[in-house]
């Protein structure tokens, strides 16, 4: 079951940011909360460089392999592109993958990506493995420039329902009774980013182990395309910091004030 409010309406307004509407109250954003319950912290850049797309993942490898641990490097073959009147054709790229404790780095192309391989280190940890990796590409020449940035973080809490645990919750009922794994999409576009919000409320998974478990999901994705490629580092690495306020605005400006304080929230 889902549902699609319109973009920028005023459900949109009062159900997920309350820094923009009248009808809530400021909260202060916590730093932390303990359990966070991240499956995955995504932060994408697509870069602009001299040099084509498909050499890239092999500059990146030469330039990084002395200070990070290398995953075993393999080609996607799971790629197609349209050759006019000759039909598909279908290409191996390449992909360079190294690790930094609980972060891993990847270049595909033009596309260079950070995401989680064990627990969430914090922003504070986080952010500095970014910032090197950024700052050995633009001083190697391999990035002339950012043309988009993008984060996504998505939580996984088990045994509750999400839709209960917001400021405007959620309630679904068929005449029979309450829905099962109900979702929820709502879109935001701001003059300097986008925001695409989804919910996935009492999933049922079910395995040999447990038997069937309910989950719910927030995946809060938060993007901007640049109409003039970033060329400086300190500006990207602003516009990230910028991008990653908007994603916690979010995500803690969804939730309910007695949810976000049985997380154990540091402020």
């Amino acid at each position: 079951m889902a549902i699609n409010p319109i973009v920028n309406s005023d459900f949109y307004l009062y159900f997920c940011n309350p820094f923009i509407s009248s009808k809530l109250p400021v909260l202060q954003t916590p730093r932390k909360i303990t359990p966070d319950n991240l499956k995955d912290a995504l932060v994408v850049f697509k870069i602009v460089s001299d040099a084509p797309d498909e050499a890239l993942p092999g500059l990146f490898y030469s330039l990084l392999k002395s200070s990070l641990k290398e995953i075993p490097r393999e080609s996607n073959p799971d790629f197609w592109s349209f050759g006019g009147s000759d039909g598909v054709h279908f290409k191996k790229r390449e992909i360079v993958q190294f690790t930094s404790g609980n972060v891993k780095i990847q270049v595909i192309d033009n596309v260079l990506s950070f995401n989680l391989i064990g627990p969430y280190p914090g922003w504070d940890a986080y952010f500095p493995c970014i910032k090197e990796v950024l700052k050995h590409g633009f001083e190697a020449g391999y990035i002339q420039g950012v043309e988009r940035i993008g984060l996504r973080y998505i939580s996984e809490l088990a045994g509750l329902s999400i839709f209960s645990s917001l400021k405007q919750p959620l309630v679904f009922l068929f005449p029979g009774g309450e829905g099962l794994n109900n979702t929820f999409k709502s879109e935001l576009f701001g003059t300097d980013y986008t925001v695409v919000l989804n919910l996935a409320d009492n999933i049922v998974r079910r395995s040999v182990e447990l038997g069937a478990e309910n989950f719910s999901l927030v995946d809060v994705d938060v993007f901007h395309q640049y109409s003039s490629p970033l060329q400086n580092i300190d500006l990207v690495l602003a516009e990230t910091n910028r991008l990653h306020i908007i994603e916690k605005d979010v995500f803690f400006g969804i939730l309910a004030p007695k949810f976000v304080q049985s997380r154990q929230p540091e402020y």
